[in-house]
């Protein structure tokens, strides 16, 4: 499966991605399973900044596909499909 992430609000300076098309394999279903893919494969060098006790931070929201926030759909649970695209915001950026 083949999914395109992004990164915002700063997380692209923590990441060092700003956006990219990743494929995950058949085994990634669902947020949680392309969070775990990512510190796995692209975020290692990041991890203590995105994830607090085995989720994202406090502050980072998961816009799936441009159109809905993934705590609407279960967070880690929310269902992903091949084409699908994933960003990773953060509202702690200051302003």
């Amino acid at each position: 499966m083949r999914v395109q992430v992004e990164f915002g609000g700063g997380l692209e300076i923590v990441s060092g991605i700003k956006q990219d098309s990743v494929d995950v394999g058949d085994g990634v279903s669902n947020v949680g399973g392309l969070i775990t893919w990512l510190v796995a494969n692209r975020l290692s060098h990041c991890v203590n900044q995105l994830i607090l006790n085995n989720s994202l931070r406090p502050g980072i929201i998961v816009v799936i596909n441009d159109d809905y926030e993934w705590g609407l759909y279960g967070k880690e649970a929310c269902p992903l499909s091949d084409g699908d695209s994933v960003a990773f915001i953060t509202t702690l950026h200051g302003g």
